[in-house]
């Protein structure tokens, strides 16, 4: 990471939209910790199905989904700006320090999610449950977010530099990972999106957690590494003032 990428993510990291979307963030975790205090739940698998209540498809489709874009676009729009822009001779050093900073900025906004979802595990006196077992199984989720989030945000980063618009590329992509669940219902069988993978809405025990992870992880870790390359080669063509 370059001193420009390290200032971007200073700035970023000072800005009023981040400041909002963790207390956002924090009033619904505390809202659902609230409605759950009191659940009647299994106390073999308390803690999975804890998770995937505070992690819920509404949740995480209509609240976490969105906060991630609306803070993507603010990190990743800042690279696009002129007095960044020239600072780099060489379109490959932009593009990789702009890939760089949407790691980390991703990696920061799972920590955060996962983080408020501990206090609320704490709030509600559920994390007495805790075991080796769901540790595991936090533990592995916690990657496919993170490996998830990637994958959409070089979806939205292709759709950018194709349509060249930041608002419709959310909203394209926004489409993509909610379409599953506009059709739940039209068929017999249950119909996942792919954010409740990352969120593990599909595994309902513990011995399903590391299949589910060595399917789910490197899968989107190819087709991640794919689309951004990918990324690099339309905005080389598209752009003639920089040669390499």
């Amino acid at each position: 990471m370059d001193r420009t990428s390290k200032e971007i993510i200073i700035i970023y990291l000072k800005s009023k939209k981040v400041i909002f979307t963790f207390f956002l963030l924090l009033i619904v975790f505390s809202i659902n910790a609230i409605s759950l205090k009191n659940n009647d739940f299994n106390n073999d698998l308390i803690l999975i199905q804890f998770f995937q209540m505070n992690f819920n498809k509404l949740i995480v489709l209509f609240i976490i989904v969105p906060c991630f874009f609306f803070l993507l676009n603010e990190a990743l729009s800042m690279f696009d700006q002129h007095k960044i822009l020239i600072r780099y001779t060489f379109i490959k050093k932009w593009w990789l320090q702009k890939t760089i900073t949407l790691c980390f900025i991703t990696f920061l906004f799972v920590l955060i999610v996962n983080v408020l979802f501990i206090i609320s595990l704490i709030g509600t006196g559920v994390i007495a449950y805790f075991s080796i077992s769901f540790f595991i199984y936090w533990f592995l989720g916690f990657f496919l977010q993170y490996i998830g989030f990637i994958l959409i945000s070089s979806i939205y980063l292709t759709l950018v530099y194709l349509f060249n618009n930041n608002f419709l590329s959310i909203i394209v992509t926004y489409l993509f990972l909610i379409f599953p669940f506009s059709i739940t219902g039209l068929f017999f069988v249950k119909v996942y999106t792919f954010p409740e993978f990352m969120y593990l809405s599909n595994v309902f025990d513990y011995d399903s957690t590391i299949p589910n992870f060595l399917i789910g992880f490197p899968i989107s870790a190819l087709i991640s590494c794919s689309i951004l390359m990918c990324n690099y080669y339309i905005i080389k063509r598209q752009d003639i003032f920089w040669s390499k």
